[in-house]
């Protein structure tokens, strides 16, 4: 299961890549835009915001996410498999 690190805006996420019987999934997980937590609880207990593509390569999964976090994010980063 391969992982990779994309730049969004001023943080770095994290990208998932699954393999299923009939398609490849790529999950992207990033900490949310939120306001200055308080106390290390806080900041522990925050969701990670994530959002996902499908495809029918791992080429054509990745390529779909990057698209979309160009609508969303910017600047983009390229991916740097870790």
């Amino acid at each position: 299961m391969p992982y990779y690190e994309l730049k969004i805006g001023k943080q770095t996420g994290l990208v998932q890549v699954t393999q299923d019987l009939v398609s490849y999934t790529a999950t992207l997980y990033w900490m949310p835009n939120r306001r200055a937590p308080r106390a290390t609880d806080e900041v522990n207990s925050t969701p990670l915001a994530q959002h996902q593509t499908f495809g029918q390569s791992e080429a054509e999964t990745l390529g779909l996410l990057r698209a979309w976090a160009v609508e969303n994010f910017e600047p983009v980063s390229n991916f740097v498999q870790i």
